[in-house]
């Protein structure tokens, strides 16, 4: 009776950080769409910062399509005054 218990608990836990991880995952995805339609530069690093996170294989046609936009709009995103790690993100 407690082997079943345990696994119920577990089974429980185990719903719960599937769920967790879908609702954050569902964050990064509004924050990508987010940064994306302001034309933001704070897209290009949270894109680097998800990829050194290594999780960016879960939102991979998200980032394609925000960087195809903002290629396609790159002359109106340029900044002369924007700081050396934007500058560099956008190389």
């Amino acid at each position: 009776m407690l082997a079943n218990n345990s696994e119920s608990m577990a089974s429980v836990i185990n719903e719960c950080k599937k769920l967790q991880i879908e609702e954050l995952k569902e964050e990064v995805r509004e924050g990508i769409k987010k940064a994306s339609a302001a034309k933001s530069p704070e897209l290009l690093k949270l894109i680097d910062s998800i990829r050194l996170l290594g999780v960016a294989y879960h939102f991979e046609r998200e980032i394609e399509e925000a960087l195809k936009d903002m290629f396609e709009t790159y002359s109106r995103l340029v900044d002369d005054n924007e700081d050396l790690t934007t500058s560099s993100l956008r190389f």
